[in-house]
Parts: C-alpha cells; structure tokens; sequence
C-alpha cells in the first residue's frame, strides 16, 4: 500500500490479489453472490471457474479486455454484470450460461455478439448501450423470455426483422442508434410497454406500430416526424400515436385509418362486429368462397386489416373481432389457413366490410367463408 499526501492508494497488484482473496472466500463458503466491482482487474482468474454455486457476479468498472474461457464452470450463474469494461468480444462459451436471466454489457467495446449468444434461452435482461454494434445476430430469436433489451447508442441504422419474434419483450430502448426506419415487424411486440427511440432519424412510423394496444410510454423526442413539441414531450403512446395517425404527415397509415373510419358508422349502426350477415345481399356474388387461400397473400391482407381495425375499434365486440383479425393473421403467416379461418369466424361484418373498404379481395374473401356471411 503506498501512502501519497497523507491519503491511501492502493495499487493494482494489491487490488487484484484482494479479489482474488475474495473468490477462494466465495469458494470456501459456497457463496451465491460475489461483487468484484471497481477492482481495476485487467485479467480474470482462472479460479473463478470453481464458483460452481455462484448465481450473481458484479465485474462492472474494471479493465477486463476478454473473458476466460473458464467461466463456463459457473453453470448456476443467473446475473452477469460486465458494464465498463473493455470488453471487444465475448467467448463463444457464453452461450453455456443457459440460466443466465440477466446480462450486463453496456460501456464496453463490443463489435458483434456470438452466435451462441442464442442458448441463453433464459435470458429476460440485456443491456448493451453504448457499444460498437453494428447489428444482431440472427440467433437472438431464440431468446423468447426477453422482456428488456437496451440497445442506445449503437449503431443500428436498421432493425432486423428477426425483432419480431422476441413477443414477451416490456421495453426496447432503441435511442441514439442512427435508426431510420423500424420494420414492421415491430408490430408483433404486442406486450411491449415502453419504447426507446430518442435522437434518431425517423421520418415516418409503420402503421404495424398500431398493433402495439399495451404500448404506454413512447420516447421520440429527436426525430423529424412533423409531431409538435408538446405532444412528443408528453411520452403518452396514446397521444402520440394518436396525433400521428389523424393530423400527421400523410403516410400509408394514415390512408389505413381514414378508410377504417369510413366504414366505422356501419359497424356502428344496428350491426354488432361479428356474426352479423350483410345486408346488401351481394356479399355472395362478389365474394364467392374458393379454397385454398394462398397463405402468405392471405397474411399480407390480414396484416393491413388488423392495423386498420386496431386504429380505429370501438367497444369490446370490434376489440375482439380485430384479435381475431390479429390471430388468423399469425396463423395465416406461420402457413396455417385451416387455422386462420378458424380465426375468422369470429372477425364478423365490421372486419368483413373494412377489408371491402381497403380493396382487400382475398381478406374478405376468407372472413366470408369462415363467418358465413352472403
């Protein structure tokens, strides 16, 4: 220990040899938790990998360049924390931690991440602000249990589609990533409950993003959407996505919705959203039911339909017909039309005559068939 104007410094040497006391410690005494924060570490001890009991490890605010390979030993870990350090790559035998449920990796150097990254099946935390990435591997879809996943301040220019598929995610912090555009995928994060897009260069919204019905905050401040000031202050997901769709810059959303609403009063007007046969006795004629339905041409107009029902359903019957909408449009894009017309039979006459009224031949073609309507 070296003494320097009266006060403490301990050296490099001595910090590292404190940690290393404290992992044949947790060793000794079969300790779940170990903290080796702010130990200026630049390796990791191979002695680590007898923590066999360890489920939390604190590394944040070290030097660490790489991980050994040795951390497979600790196979109960569940909390990694691996912030500010220097981290460039992660081994490929990360992806063995498979009850891992939080990862840590913001502040550090990372220019990709491994495509075993995808046996951490159990993962339901990511954090990776602030890193050099430039994309994700395609192997993230199979982290179904994700519910957060912080990626601000890389460089994602584009989201992937495979985004879709992570259906239980709550938050996605998405700012300061050169984003220009989101897929439409994003529509299917249909429990999402916070978006992240601050700083960014969107100029338009994909009308998918109306799917999101749990959507409560959304974080937009920094874009070039025509959207005044006070309203993307307020982070309301209501008021926002409601001022865009209405009184925003004219976009394919937008036309979705005015024709929705054209159709609204029928739907309103003595016919309940479903069961109800039509009234002007052509449905028959013009939609004379064929089979089979060519799935994915089927999935393309249920997904414009289910964005036009959700942005503009009123009252629990045309809530439930357009989540009948949603589910036969899974169905029909996971290649099942048997089951996207089971899903259909509860869509009704409000979903049957707005997909008319978007000129969806093949959409109302298979609500006919499936409710019997004509």
């Amino acid at each position: 220990m070296l003494i320097c104007g009266g006060s403490e410094v301990v050296t490099d040497r001595a910090s590292e040899e404190f940690a290393l006391w404290k992992i044949r410690r947790a060793k000794r005494d079969g300790l779940q938790s170990l903290v080796l924060r702010n130990h200026r570490l630049s390796v990791l001890p191979s002695e680590i990998a007898g923590l066999t009991h360890l489920q939390s490890l604190d590394l944040r605010n070290n030097s660490l360049p790489e991980l050994p390979s040795e951390i497979v030993g600790l196979t109960h870990l569940q909390s990694l924390d691996l912030r500010d350090n220097r981290l460039s790559e992660l081994p490929p035998e990360i992806g063995r931690l498979n009850r891992l449920e939080t990862l840590r990796l913001s502040n550090n150097r990372l220019y990709a991440l491994p495509p075993e990254i995808g046996g951490l099946t159990r993962l339901k935390t990511v954090s990776l602000n602030y890193n050099r990435l430039s994309g994700l591997p395609s192997e993230v879809i199979r982290l179904t249990q994700l519910q957060e996943l912080h990626l601000n301040g890389c460089s994602l220019p584009e989201l992937p589609s495979e985004i879709g598929r992570l259906t239980q995610l709550l938050l996605l912090a998405l700012n300061d990533t050169k984003l220009s555009q989101l897929p439409p995928e994003i529509g299917r994060l249909t429990a999402l409950r916070e978006l992240w897009l601050h700083d960014n260069n969107l100029s338009e919204l994909p009308s998918e993003i109306g799917r999101l019905i749990q959507l409560q905050r959304l974080y937009l401040s920094g874009n070039p959407l025509g959207i005044p000031d006070e309203i993307v202050a307020s982070n309301d997901a209501a008021r926002i996505l409601g001022y865009y769709f209405q009184e925003g810059p004219e976009t394919e959303a937008r036309g979705l919705l005015r024709n929705a609403e054209a159709v609204q009063q029928v739907g309103n007007q003595g016919s309940s959203a479903k069961g109800e046969k039509s009234a002007t006795g052509e449905t028959g004629a013009w939609y004379e039911v064929a089979q089979p339905f060519d799935a994915s041409e089927l999935a393309a107009e249920l997904t414009r339909l289910a964005t036009a029902l959700q942005l503009s359903a009123a009252g629990s019957d045309q809530l439930e017909a357009a989540l009948a909408v949603s589910r036969a449009r899974d169905a029909a894009d996971a290649g099942d039309t048997s089951k996207a017309l089971e899903h259909l039979e509860g869509a009704g006459k409000w979903a049957f005559d707005t997909a008319r009224s978007l000129g969806s031949r093949v959409a109302a073609k298979a609500i006919a068939a499936a409710a019997g309507l004509g």
